[in-house]
């Protein structure tokens, strides 16, 4: 099984060179957005929401990466006859996708606090990362990045985390965790 990061940096990886910009949303792995940098093609991060993704893509021109990303018949078709003719079978093309180090976490914060938290992280409650404000709020350090973003129609946070081992992945959600966990506690 293909599923979620993996499959857009297998869709990105096998079709990427098809067009001049590639569309990726800001919670993929920077892995993956390197595969696709040294074909020479540029790169454009998107919101993670599935409409703010595909609206990019439409208003960027790229109705075929809309296709390989909205319609799972259209993207196994193209796979398959990418397959076919390069006679190379699914699990050869896996292996040559870049490894990634790769987490991801929900946790639990009350509709009343999550403003807060993506305040709090933003101010610096997280003093050792810097911050990137395209969607919540992206904290990097020496040895990954965390990306935190509040569900619209839930009440959780979602933690997206890449690391340079999988180990320093999992350690950073849990420095998220353990972060969100505090600002939810303080008093106001």
């Amino acid at each position: 099984m293909v599923r979620d990061e993996k499959f857009l940096a297998l869709l990105s990886g096998v079709f990427g060179h098809r067009f001049q910009t590639v569309y990726m949303p800001v919670n993929m792995p920077v892995a993956a957005e390197n595969l696709v940098r040294t074909s020479g093609k540029r790169v454009v991060r998107t919101k993670t929401g599935l409409n703010d993704f595909m609206e990019e893509l439409l208003n960027g021109g790229e109705q075929e990466q809309f296709q390989l990303y909205a319609d799972g018949l259209y993207a196994a078709l193209r796979l398959l006859e990418y397959l076919s003719q390069e006679d190379v079978d699914l699990t050869t093309v896996i292996d040559t996708l870049p490894d990634f180090n790769y987490h991801k976490r929900e946790i639990a914060v009350p509709w009343e606090y999550k403003g807060r938290v993506i305040r709090k992280l933003a101010e610096g409650g997280a003093r050792e990362a810097s911050q990137n404000y395209m969607e919540g709020v992206r904290l990097e350090s020496p040895n990954g990045w965390s990306l935190i973003l509040p569900d619209e129609e839930r009440p959780v946070c979602r933690i997206y985390t890449e690391g340079f081992s999988q180990e320093v992945a999992e350690s950073l959600t849990d420095f998220c965790v353990e972060k969100i966990k505090q600002i939810c506690q303080e008093e106001d």
